[in-house]
């Protein structure tokens, strides 16, 4: 067992600990509620209370937990005719269970429109509109975890609202949320989601944002499931590693992480991520020393390394391995069920594209300026840097 999934089986084991205790200290303060046992009522108070506020930064959960103690609370000051103190205690009461509601709604709204068609689940967005109104009134403005949902809201529901996302990357780069690990790996998930979002609409500036980010959520093993990095997590990191010429960074991350990719993929996904690396540095001999894709069982990873391939036989200009590899992919992304349309017709393009630039002799220029601008009014198509650099290459 890994030194991470040991942290991780502690702060499970300590959080449910901790929440029986809350619970079994409650149900003494009920039974003790009675004027003849008032010390050891108060003597019990004081325990829950440290139990539950004992943390810098509140969750959920201790706001609930800080609610049922204040209605405890009132519950007492009226079954003793205090009621002043009781009427006091509810008003307490009352914002306790109002913050802890207003978190949830929060969370849960940014799961709704984290999803692409939101639209289409008919959200009620004047209720929403109410909500975020509410959050960013003066009186929760103290509290983290409504200020980084508030802002995490804003910025799903609208991508232009760039300023929440930098607020709300402040506060994770910060530590506001250390100990909140659900909580914390939520907003890192919601603000990478937007990152790529942003990338997508080819806003550069985003690789940055994603990759420190990334370099954030390792340092804090926010990307961990089970105590490894799941194949898409490594491409992306990678990804955005070579895109940013972050070479010597991102080779120690695979160097140094690779151990903790999953036992049965692990050499494989580490294989294909060298692969790519070396490709980027242009070590074409040794990139095809790292590409077998016989063992992979992911349909994208398979995909990719065929791709990678047919690139490399490019640059090294083994024309006659690259229209029978060509060939053969365009055929193999026709079969291949496991993946969704579009990223089928991404690869298509790539393909129809590649064959254009194969056959176009080097001296027919305007050819060569019909491909880039085809190039340029393509969307969502398979390796369009690589493309791009390949056809300027020929237009000079």
């Amino acid at each position: 067992i890994n030194s991470f999934t040991k942290l991780l089986e502690q702060f499970i084991t300590y959080n449910e600990f901790k929440k029986e205790e809350v619970e079994q200290k409650m149900k003494l303060l009920k039974y003790l509620r009675q004027p003849s046992c008032e010390s050891e009522y108060i003597k019990a108070e004081k325990q829950v209370d440290i139990l539950i506020n004992e943390e810098p930064v509140k969750g959920a959960s201790n706001y609930l937990n800080a609610y049922l103690l204040s209605l405890e609370h009132f519950n007492y000051y009226s079954s003793n005719n205090l009621l002043e103190r009781g009427w006091q205690e509810l008003t307490k009461s009352l914002e306790l269970l109002k913050i802890f509601h207003l978190i949830s709604q929060l969370r849960l709204l940014c799961h709704e429109f984290n999803h692409k068609n939101v639209v289409k689940y008919g959200n009620d967005f004047v209720t929403t509109e109410l909500i975020l109104q509410e959050a960013f009134s003066d009186r929760f403005a103290d509290i983290p975890l409504i200020k980084a949902y508030s802002n995490t809201l804003m910025f799903l529901m609208d991508h232009e609202k760039e300023s929440n996302f930098q607020v709300v990357k402040s506060m994770l780069k910060e530590g506001k949320f250390d100990g909140y690990f659900e909580d914390e790996k939520l907003l890192y998930d919601f603000a990478s989601n937007y990152c790529a979002l942003k990338i997508n609409a080819s806003n550069t500036t985003y690789n940055s944002e994603i990759f420190q980010l990334y370099q954030m959520a390792l340092n804090k093993e926010m990307l961990f499931v089970d105590g490894y990095l799941f194949p898409n997590t490594v491409k992306n990191i990678v990804t955005i590693g070579i895109r940013l010429n972050e070479i010597e960074w991102t080779e120690d991350f695979l160097e140094s992480y690779k151990n903790r990719f999953p036992l049965d993929c692990g050499e494989l996904i580490y294989n294909y991520n060298k692969a790519r690396l070396l490709f980027h540095k242009k070590q074409y001999d040794l990139t095809l020393d790292f590409l077998n894709d016989s063992d992979y069982e992911d349909a994208f990873y398979k995909l990719a390394i065929k791709r990678l391939r047919i690139m490399v036989l490019y640059e090294l200009d083994e024309f006659d391995l690259l229209h029978s590899s060509v060939s053969a992919f365009y055929v193999y992304v026709g079969r291949e069920d496991l993946i969704c349309n579009s990223y089928v017709e991404s690869n298509r393009k790539f393909i129809n594209l590649l064959k254009q630039i194969i056959s176009t002799p080097k001296y027919e220029k305007p050819k060569w300026e019909k491909l880039q601008i085809k190039l340029n009014d393509t969307a969502h198509i398979a390796e369009r840097n690589w493309l791009k650099e390949k056809i300027l290459d020929k237009v000079g």
